[in-house]
């Protein structure tokens, strides 16, 4: 229901993990791009213009300072203890979660009183086959571990670990990957980021087909994941049900980094989020 927060913890990182299966992309295809119907559950939708037309989902107009679209938005409660081995506490104040006036939603991380906090926030609706995209730029500096991602809907009734989906995380090292994860047991697989994330706004997107997921950076391909790449068991394959779009940003790897060194605030910019259905 709109506004009710849908997962109690963040879905932690899984890469490497036991028996996970990695695709390091070396050449990467240009534009090809896997089409199939966009399904939004409990959600209003814009009716589409034409095959293929873009759904918008929210565009975040706004005053400067006006928090998100409950009715599309959840965002993590406060949390008073640092979690997903980070620095940060997530927080729903509206100095990590809000508008910026200007058509932009502004994830900030900032310093506190009592340490540093950002937001996570999670979609009401849930989408199954199709495109989910995303116009976003990612924060500059060492410590700062922004992502957008889809995950299973599965986590308001099993927990964690479940499906999830990256169109782009950073890997630790200085670069972004993109691709999918199931439970430890059922592997993951990934490929780096051929493109610069950092230098101004790109779409990141997802493409899901029944058996097949896609993720991309504008009209360049990045990963494309199937059966096959999670041992050929489809009992592992967790990606044809319907995910939810999170989006946060994360400081740090582990509740001992110093937090001296990363310059905050820093804020991840997401100017629209889009689906794409026939």
């Amino acid at each position: 229901m709109p506004g009710a927060y849908v997962q109690a913890t963040p879905p932690r990182r899984r890469w490497p993990v036991a028996g996970a299966v990695f695709v390091v992309v070396a050449s990467v295809t240009v534009g090809f791009v896997v089409y199939a119907q966009s399904k939004v559950i409990d959600s209003p939708r814009i009716a589409p213009i034409g095959a293929n037309a873009t759904t918008v989902y929210d565009t975040f107009v706004g005053p400067a300072g006006q928090r998100v679209d409950p009715a599309l938005w959840t965002t993590r409660p406060d949390d008073s203890a640092v979690v997903d081995n980070g620095v940060q506490r997530y927080s729903t104040s509206q100095d990590n979660a809000s508008v910026d006036g200007a058509g932009h939603l502004s994830i900030t991380a900032q310093r506190v009183a009592d340490g540093v906090t950002s937001a996570e926030l999670t979609s009401t609706s849930a989408f199954t086959f199709g495109r989910v995209e995303a116009r976003i730029e990612l924060p500059v500096g060492g410590g700062l571990y922004p992502a957008f991602r889809l995950i299973s809907t599965d986590l308001t009734t099993t927990g964690e670990p479940v499906g999830t989906i990256d169109a782009v995380e950073p890997t630790g090292d200085g670069d972004y990957r993109s691709g999918i994860s199931t439970t430890p047991d059922g592997g993951s697989s990934t490929s780096i980021m051929p493109l610069p994330s950092s230098d101004g706004y790109h779409v990141y997107w997802i493409e899901r087909g029944p058996g097949v997921v896609t993720t991309g950076i504008d009209s360049t391909v990045v990963h494309r994941a199937t059966a096959d790449d999670l041992g050929g068991s489809s009992a592992n394959w967790v990606f044809d049900q319907p995910f939810r779009v999170q989006i946060d940003l994360r400081v740090g790897t582990t509740p001992s980094d110093p937090t001296e060194s990363i310059a905050l605030p820093a804020a991840m910019s997401i100017d629209w989020v889009r689906t794409r259905s026939d």
